[in-house]
């Protein structure tokens, strides 16, 4: 079974957490990769063929006065 890694930006990272957080309940070998200051070194350590990235990525959909 693939590894699954979380990466959340910025302002979005405890919804990354919580994500990552709720799907080790589904399945193991869930992570929070930290991409806070834009370090991805655990995502460039892992085979592409053994794990699968989920980026949290979210847009503001307010409209702008």
């Amino acid at each position: 079974m693939p590894r699954v890694l979380v990466g959340g930006f910025h302002a979005y990272r405890g919804m990354a957490q919580y994500f990552a957080n709720q799907l080790q309940y589904l399945r193991p070998d869930v992570s929070l990769t930290d991409v806070a200051g834009s370090n991805f070194h655990d995502i460039q350590m892992v085979s592409p063929k053994s794990a699968c990235l989920v980026g949290n990525i979210v847009r503001n959909a307010g409209r702008r006065s």
